[in-house]
């Protein structure tokens, strides 16, 4: 453990060491950091200086919404998706929407998430996905550099597994095997961690489900129906955080906990909610594409992203106290109510 002001050379301490562990294992040691930002100096600063003294290999890993997502650059209808296509046929292109002129702006177009990615072996262009090229790099590397997200996420999609039965050497995630890690800003780990472990749902959220769903079907009954049952929800949400607040001692809380007087409330709601969640989920899938391959795309991925919207519900509703921790937080902003909740 260390400690240290900014500038004093935290990283180069935690880096030379790991590259020395990593070439006497044989396996890469992952750095991680609290932000991106600091994942980004030492990739573009610290660590090709250290090449220069060291003969060592490192690659940066990051969230699969942090790629640009080839699939998605083939269905968009824009003048500037023939540059995207030309780049990410340069073998020295990272694949990351940092790297795409403009990439900020047209990132939601360009790039999918987790939660709707159908996996390597169901696209297209798994083969040359470029959020598994870094992947496969990164197996190669002395050091592989991630954030503090990304550690998490990891050890959730392999607790995932082992808690369906898969062979614990079977077992895969976002990271390589590896022989050691080093944390950097060590006091946001916590933070970050329940961040990516945890999840938070708003009427929002839902709204924006429905509408891809509307715009696939062609109608806009899913955008009436879905947006109907989540603000019935989210009464109930309002109702409890205004309950919260009448009590003095709570009056300026922007959040509330859950009780089970507050589960029971939702229940019913919930399930509406997740029953007209499954009706949709039905039709999407049993919409015909014959010879339409980016449409199959399309619909593959809405089934995914509202196939993890009812599992979300499900498991919010059925988790014992003992293992979710759940609270409602006040409107932010332009965000509503929201439900948010994360392991304990």
């Amino acid at each position: 453990l260390a400690q240290a002001g900014c500038g004093t050379g935290k990283s180069f301490a935690g880096v030379v060491p790991a590259i020395d562990h990593s070439k006497k294992t044989g396996k890469p040691v992952v750095y991680a950091t609290a932000t991106i930002a600091l994942q980004d100096q030492l990739a573009h600063k610290d660590l090709p200086f250290l090449k220069t003294i060291f003969d060592f290999e490192y690659a940066v890993l990051k969230g699969r919404s942090n790629y640009v997502c080839l699939q998605k650059v083939d269905e968009w209808n824009s003048p500037a998706k023939a540059t995207i296509q030309k780049l990410a046929l340069d073998p020295e292109f990272s694949g990351e929407i940092t790297d795409v002129p403009n990439g900020a702006a047209i990132k939601s177009e360009i790039t999918t998430t987790s939660e709707e990615c159908p996996g390597k072996r169901d696209c297209p262009f798994g083969e040359i996905c470029l959020a598994e090229k870094a992947k496969t790099k990164a197996k190669s590397a002395n050091l592989v550099v991630v954030n503090h997200a990304v550690v998490a996420a990891d050890l959730s999609i392999k607790a995932k597994q082992e808690a369906v039965g898969v062979p614990s050497d079977k077992v895969t995630g976002i990271l390589p095997t590896f022989s050691g890690i080093v944390v950097d800003e060590g006091h946001e780990l916590e933070d970050y961690v329940t961040s990516a472990l945890g999840d938070t749902i708003t009427a929002g959220s839902f709204g924006r489900l429905a509408s891809e769903i509307s715009n696939f079907l062609g109608t806009r009954d899913a955008a009436r129906d879905l947006a109907g049952k989540a603000e019935a929800v989210f009464v109930v949400v309002k109702r409890a955080l205004e309950k919260h607040r009448r009590d003095p001692k709570h009056r300026n809380d922007r959040q509330a906990p859950f009780t089970s007087d507050t589960l029971n409330a939702l229940a019913d709601p919930i399930l509406a909610l997740v029953s007209s969640l499954e009706d949709f989920e039905h039709k999407v899938d049993n919409t015909q594409v014959i010879g339409d391959d980016k449409k199959a795309q399309q619909r593959k991925r809405l089934v995914k992203k509202i196939t993890n919207s009812i599992d979300k519900l499900r498991h919010l509703m059925t988790a014992d106290f003992t293992e979710l921790v759940r609270w409602m937080t006040m409107p932010q902003g332009k965000k509503g109510e929201s439900i948010e909740w994360a392991p304990l």
